[in-house]
């Protein structure tokens, strides 16, 4: 059957799937400080008080959402101007939850982005003598290349641990455990093999003696500030300061491979087990890679290196991880969830005369069969985290075993150049034309430098007149720049040195503002075919003018996990407001 010619088809909007990202995700049992006061305080008190310091966070930030008169234990539901605030309420059983919904008002320094709406929810339980508290947020958005989400810690964490004190395993008071004696030793092994630590572990040692960084000698000293990094990171971390000779002796208890010493700074994710995982898992930072340690967000030039630049990255970077770890939030009850529980109860209420006896069999069978349907879906999630967790720990080996073959290498370099006083790569070839590019790449530079699918698209319109240019600057990549990276003796005058000859500069990609209007170009899926993000921080530059044969730009970013350059798009420069 034909549609009437005056009658013409409806084309229909489509608003696609929801891009969600959870930016906090904490849980901790509260009261530390009341308790330690020396005053009585029951736990019922804990968590009456624990939902009033909640209730009093949420009358700050929407006060017109606040039901009048207030009772910060009783339901509500309030909704105005597309914000959305509600809570359950069953003190009887031990539980409160609220939940805000609201859009992206943007904040201090972060731009609004339109369409994007925030969730927080925020729960409190009771469970024999402790009182728990769960804080989870996520935002979400229809629009598939808006800028990333601040992962930024929700006011209450700094909150509560003001008021009423928080406590995973140890108190978590905004200051770093100092380490003083061995004994203190088996105690963060037992902080770090804890099942119940949902936090990291950020151990920051103190350099050697006689490394030239002492003020005196006998003068401890670390190469960032742990005070700093445990202020700032309230809520996603302990952080711990070691000495140096309680970190030999913390070598010899795990072993070298686990062991953070000499200044470095090592991050023990949660859910560790020395026994059966990669130490590769837990980050290691050594001394000379944060002494060299450059911004990816600066131009080298601008002086943006160092310890304060390694320790403000590791912060944003530990504010990101965190949020990925999952754990089981019981006995905490979000909003969702409790109310479900309330509804069930007002049901039960609702049904009790003696006409409505099948009323309540009918609905017990139907809560029975949802219950064993909750079970089941339990454990089929429960047996995809084991396939994960199986694959993660090879994932884990292989990235070792890649670890060790990079170290391999890298020393069989160093002493070629140690003993003819010449660069590996003096004797490499450079071919005449872009086409060669990526074979020759995969050739003699694989393991430092890796050319994504993307750059050998973006290659084959290559029109830079300076061939030879683009290939020397890839070597100064794999070579110079990366021995800079890794923190090795001289590498950063040879990169100074190297670059000059060149006639190029290093520079910081886009501002992170910025890069979010072209994210479709200024990020890439790493790894290839994952949905996890990185931006393009750095590129290599010479020339300014629009003329795609004048002007080349090698745009890249630096992966920690297997110290090598990954390099996006080349030689052309990307689309931005200059051009």
């Amino acid at each position: 059957m034909q549609m009437p010619e005056d009658v013409q088809e409806i084309n229909y909007i489509c608003p696609g799937k929801a891009r969600s990202c959870t930016t906090f995700r904490f849980k901790a049992e509260t009261g530390h400080k009341l308790r330690s006061s020396g005053l009585p305080c029951s736990p019922e008190e804990i968590f009456h008080k624990t939902i009033e310091i909640v209730f009093e966070w949420f009358r700050r930030k929407t006060p017109e959402l606040i039901p009048k008169p207030t009772n910060n234990e009783e339901s509500f539901r309030n909704e105005q101007d597309g914000q959305v605030l509600e809570a359950v309420a069953l003190p009887h059983k031990g539980l409160w939850a609220i939940r805000l919904i609201h859009p992206d008002v943007g904040m201090e320094g972060i731009p609004q982005v339109a369409g994007r709406t925030w969730t927080t929810d925020i729960a409190v339980a009771l469970e024999e003598e402790r009182v728990v508290l769960g804080v989870e947020v996520f935002s979400s958005t229809l629009n598939q290349y808006a800028q990333l989400p601040a992962f930024i810690r929700p006011g209450i964490i700094k909150l509560s641990i003001e008021s009423i004190g928080l406590f995973q395993i140890r108190p978590l008071e905004g200051i770093p455990w100092i380490l003083s004696a061995k004994e203190d030793l088996d105690e963060l092994e037992e902080l770090l093999t804890s099942p119940k630590r949902t936090l990291a572990v950020i151990v920051v040692s103190e350099e050697a003696p006689g490394n030239g960084s002492f003020i005196a000698e006998k003068e401890p000293h670390y190469t960032i500030d742990a005070a700093f990094l445990a202020n700032e990171l309230k809520g996603y971390a302990h952080v711990v300061q070691m000495p140096f000779d309680l970190s030999i002796e913390w070598t010899k208890k795990v072993g070298k491979p686990w062991s953070v010493y000499d200044g470095a700074v090592r991050t023990y994710l949660p859910g560790l087990d020395f026994e059966s995982h990669s130490y590769f898992s837990h980050p290691l930072a050594i001394r000379s890679s944060i002494l060299n340690f450059i911004s990816p967000e600066v131009s080298f030039t601008e002086n943006k290196y160092g310890p304060q630049t390694f320790q403000s990255f590791l912060v944003e970077k530990t504010r990101k991880t965190m949020p990925r770890f999952s754990f089981s939030w019981d006995p905490l009850l979000f909003c969702t969830e409790a109310r479900t529980v309330e509804l069930s109860e007002m049901a039960n209420n609702m049904l009790g005369g003696a006409e409505c006896i099948s009323c309540r069999k009918v609905q017990s069978e139907q809560i029975f069969l949802l219950q064993k349907q909750i079970r089941e879906i339990e454990e089929k999630s429960r047996e995809w985290e084991e396939l994960a967790d199986s694959f993660s720990k090879e994932l884990d080996f292989q990235k070792q075993q890649n670890y060790t073959l990079r170290n391999y290498a890298d020393t069989l370099r160093i002493s070629f150049r140690n003993s003819t006083g010449k660069v590996a790569d003096e004797e490499v070839t450079l071919p005449e034309d872009y086409e060669s590019l990526p074979e020759w790449v995969e050739k003699n530079l694989s393991g430092r430098l890796l050319l994504l699918p993307r750059a050998v698209r973006s290659v084959k319109n290559a029109f830079y007149k300076d061939v030879s240019l683009v290939y020397n600057s890839l070597l100064l990549l794999a070579e110079e720049y990366r021995n800079m990276r890794l923190g090795f003796d001289t590498g950063k005058t040879f990169f100074e040195k190297r670059i000059s000859e060149l006639g190029i500069e290093l520079g910081g990609s886009i501002s992170k503002v910025s890069a979010g209007e072209y994210e479709d170009r200024y990020f890439v899926n790493y790894p290839t075919d994952s949905s996890s993000k990185r931006k393009l921080d750095f590129h290599l530059k010479k020339g300014n003018t629009k003329d795609d044969k004048f002007c080349m730009r090698i745009y890249f970013f630096w992966d920690e996990e297997t110290n090598q350059v990954v390099v996006a798009h080349l030689p052309s420069h990307l689309e931005s407001r200059m051009t």
